[in-house]
Parts: structure tokens; C-alpha cells; sequence
């Protein structure tokens, strides 16, 4: 992956970078390029296709990775022109979600992050809006025997039963994980728990 390039997540099936200076004459709409996100070295070409049934036109485009191909996985055709999500991932990239929340980096694609606020015993999910429709994230506030604070941070994907657990010991500056149920490396990048007079970090993917 060249360094230079900077990826964004449009949705599972498509990745997207935007050249500010594509040539007017481009057939990308403002410069926007998209990728496969199998294989994030790849970018996908595109395969328009119009059926006219009546008065009506449907148009769609597939959005090719040979390495996809070879390999017999689908790609992915999204139902609608190529100037339309084009210009999806370009107000996507110039939305509040990606202007006013910090980016974070997985593998080699950038996402928002998931920002989860602590009160007193209770929990403020921020972001919650921009948060993948595939995740739900679950927080509680309790109290151990000694009268210490134990936040518990659940995140469950694909609408799993058990979800990987994080949990914060704010009075004892401790950040733990339950690798077990299941292992929050499956699903969590990073986390980083900014307390008052420091910052725990753990990032979980350079620990698998």
C-alpha cells in the first residue's frame, strides 16, 4: 500500500480514497477512487449496466477486484450510477462524522472512532449515530466491594449473544480485558481511556 494514499470506509464491501487534484476531465466524480476492501492494494474498476423495463431505467454498477474474482468472491454492485456513489463517499468525507471525530486507523483503512463519555454511574455513548449497524455497544457502571469503580464495556457484533469485554478501574488507573467472551481483538482496533490525570492505552491488533 503506498503510504501516501489515505483509505476510507465507505461501507463493508467498498473502500475510497479522494484525489483533490484529479483533472476536471476524470471520469471519477471529484476524484473519488474506490477499493477493495479484501485487498486494499486493489483498486476495484467498474461495470455500469442499464435495464429498461417501460418507462423505467435501472441502472447499477459492480465494482470488480480480479483478485475477488479469482478467488469466487461476489463483488459487490451497488443499485444506482457511479456519480451517485461517488458522491456518496465524497459528502461522507466532508460530513460531520469524518470533520469532527478523530480517525482511527485499522489495518490499512481510516474509520471514526467510538467516543463513550463517563458521569458519575452513567454512560454517554457520543457517537453512537456512526457507529456500523453490525455493532452494538453496551456500558455499566458499578461498584466493587471496596468501593471502587468498575466500568464495563461490552461491544457485540453481528448481532452476537456474548460481546468482548473491556473494563476500566478509574480510582486504580487499570484497563482489562475478558479474552474469553470473546476476545476483544475480533472486533476492537483500539482502546483509550483518558482519565484525569493520565491515559490508558491498549491497542489490540499489535497484540494478537
Amino acid at each position: 500500500m503506498n503510504e501516501d494514499i489515505t483509505l476510507y470506509k465507505l461501507n463493508d464491501r467498498l473502500l475510497f480514497r479522494i484525489d483533490d487534484k484529479a483533472p476536471n476531465s476524470s471520469p471519477h466524480f471529484s476524484g473519488v477512487y474506490f477499493y477493495c476492501p479484501n485487498h486494499e492494494k486493489i483498486e476495484l474498476t467498474s461495470r455500469i449496466t442499464e435495464t429498461t423495463r417501460g418507462k423505467k431505467t435501472d441502472i447499477k454498477t459492480k465494482f470488480i477486484c480480479p483478485i475477488c474474482v479469482s478467488q469466487k468472491i461476489a463483488s459487490y454492485t451497488y443499485h444506482g450510477g457511479l456519480d451517485e456513489i461517488q458522491k456518496q463517499a465524497l459528502a461522507l468525507k466532508n460530513s460531520k462524522e469524518f470533520k469532527d471525530t478523530k480517525l482511527i486507523r485499522l489495518d490499512d483503512y481510516y474509520i471514526p472512532e467510538l467516543k463513550v463519555e463517563i458521569k458519575g454511574e452513567k454512560t454517554i455513548i457520543v457517537n453512537k449515530s456512526e457507529l456500523p449497524a453490525e455493532y452494538k455497544v453496551v456500558c455499566d457502571v458499578k461498584k466493587d466491594k471496596d468501593g471502587d469503580t468498575i466500568i464495563m464495556i461490552q461491544v457485540f457484533k453481528d448481532g452476537d449473544t456474548k460481546g468482548a469485554q473491556v473494563f476500566v478501574k478509574p480510582e486504580k488507573k487499570q484497563l482489562t480485558t475478558d479474552h474469553n467472551n470473546p476476545d476483544p481483538a475480533s472486533i476492537i482496533s483500539k482502546i483509550e481511556v483518558k482519565l484525569s490525570d493520565r491515559t490508558l492505552t491498549h491497542n489490540f491488533r499489535e497484540s494478537k
